[in-house]
């Protein structure tokens, strides 16, 4: 016959477990069992044994694909058009959006009116100058002295403009401050009126910040435009001084100019370019944030990665706490096809047991009944806040994929972590938890004794015990209405 364990898990005396059995049941139960003497109560046991089970470490995920770009326009512009909506699978170097390019247009124009201007002066240098040929060039000198003053008046028509728009915008935003503040609402009675009051601030301060930057646009703009102008008329007023007297120096002045305007017209070229925004990678179009029409403002942005992979880290949404594949730039463009990847946020505890190589498996709420196998490519090695919890990223590539799955969608992940291997070991529910620490109910003579035991591995179905009980011993699973019990051994 088996003796009472104490909480400790060391062997209490018989008599003394017995004795104390029977005080519990005179003061407690003596009733119940006096009235029911023919009823037999059979308690859910189980058996600790040596047994072998998997330990895994489970999680939920988000399909991110396997490596993203984030795509922003390198100045600022007003979007002409969407040429690759979100769904658009693209090709390396497809074109994703544009800006309005008039005014770029305009300025390639221009300097290739230069580079004209400057390659006919060098090929006059290299030739007799005719009366013809004086009388041009004079009236090139005009004719450039004439286009600097043109652009100086329009830079300044433009830039009254722009100043009026902005003290406007200035005249609006302050009158909003003060109908913010007559209304009391940073004191301790706001008016009703408050949040009108801070939605004509807010508005009126966007209005402002859009003023000021197409005024500086428009200043540089203009000012290169003058630039462009007085460059022409330095180099028209050279040809008419030094074409009279052709000379070497003259020559080489003149093939300079040539190689200054070759050199505008490449770099009106390039801000061309910049109006156009490319996929630098085969895949399909994930976001787009803009519409045609609105003004599209210059930037960088870039996209955090996971762990052992070059695929997007996803963030935590503070609405849901859930995890989602998020950007801030204008265009986001990632893989598609076999190429999506799983990140996975799991506990601190199950962090330190995950290594790169392990083995898992992937099923999809999106997918009932659809498992795949996987293995772990990388660990975060810092912690990130997810719904207030600590955790840290781990990511995953599944072996195989189903076509049907999109970015975004949720993943439930289960790694294999460790082995138990012939351990002494109960089923899970049999453990109970009290002030982080563990306890079991023997069944010992018809009655329960808890006992104070400590686990070692877990696993999906048992713990292992490392103390507290012996192969043999039956612990309760559940334990019913009336089951006798006994006081914990001390």
């Amino acid at each position: 016959m088996k003796k009472a364990r104490s909480l400790t898990g060391g062997r209490a005396k018989p008599v003394a477990g017995l004795v104390l059995s029977a005080v519990v049941l005179g003061a407690l139960f003596a009733p119940s069992v006096l009235g029911s003497r023919s009823r037999q109560v059979e308690p859910q046991l189980a058996t600790a044994s040596l047994r072998s089970f998997s330990v895994t470490a489970t999680a939920t995920g988000t399909v991110v694909p396997a490596s993203q770009v984030s795509l922003n326009f390198s100045m600022f512009g007003r979007l002409r058009a969407i040429d690759a909506p979100v769904g658009t699978r693209v090709g390396a170097g497809a074109v994703i959006a544009t800006l309005d390019d008039g005014a770029q247009q305009a300025q390639l124009a221009e300097a290739g009116a230069s580079l004209a201007a400057a390659q006919a002066a060098w090929q006059a240098v290299l030739s007799p100058l005719s009366p013809a040929r004086a009388a041009a060039l004079r009236n090139a000198v005009v004719a450039a002295q004439s286009a600097v003053n043109s652009a100086v008046t329009a830079a300044n028509v433009q830039g009254r403009q722009d100043a009026a728009s902005v003290a406007a915008d200035q005249k609006q935003l302050t009158a909003a401050q003060n109908t913010y503040a007559s209304d009391g609402c940073d004191g301790a009675a706001p008016a009703p009126s408050c949040p009108d009051d801070q939605a004509l601030i807010t508005k009126a301060q966007q209005a402002l910040d859009s003023d000021q930057a197409r005024q500086e646009a428009n200043t540089s703009a203009y000012q290169a435009r003058i630039d462009a102008a007085r460059a022409d008329l330095s180099v028209a007023q050279v040809n008419l001084a030094e074409q009279s007297a052709p000379s070497a120096t003259a020559a080489r002045q003149a093939q300079a100019a040539v190689a200054a305007a070759h050199a505008r017209v490449t770099a009106a070229q390039t801000e061309l370019k910049r109006t156009v925004l490319t996929s630098p990678i085969d895949g399909i179009v994930l976001q787009i944030n803009g519409q045609v029409g609105e003004t599209i403002n210059s930037g960088s942005s870039a996209s955090a990665t996971a762990p052992g992979s070059g695929a997007p880290l996803p963030v935590s949404n503070a609405a849901s706490d859930a995890l989602a594949v998020m950007n801030s730039g204008f265009a986001v463009v990632g893989t598609v096809g076999g190429k999506y990847q799983v990140v996975a946020a799991f506990s601190e505890r199950d962090a330190l047991r995950l290594r790169a190589g392990q083995t898992a498996t992937v099923s999809w709420d999106a997918l009932p009944g659809v498992v795949e196998d996987a293995r772990v490519v990388g660990v975060a090695s810092t912690s990130t806040v997810v719904g207030g919890v600590v955790e840290y990223y781990a990511t995953l590539v599944p072996t195989t994929w189903d076509d049907s799955l999109r970015v975004g969608m949720t993943a439930n992940v289960v790694v294999t972590v460790g082995r138990a291997d012939q351990v002494l070991a109960i089923p899970n529910q049999a453990l109970r938890s009290l002030d982080n620490k563990f306890y079991v109910d023997v069944w010992f003579e018809n009655h329960s004794v808890t006992t104070l035991v400590k686990v070692g591995l877990t696993g999906d179905a048992l713990t292992q015990i490392t103390s507290g009980v012996t192969v043999g011993d039956q612990v309760l699973l559940s334990a019913p209405r009336g089951l006798p019990a006994s006081a914990s051994s001390p």
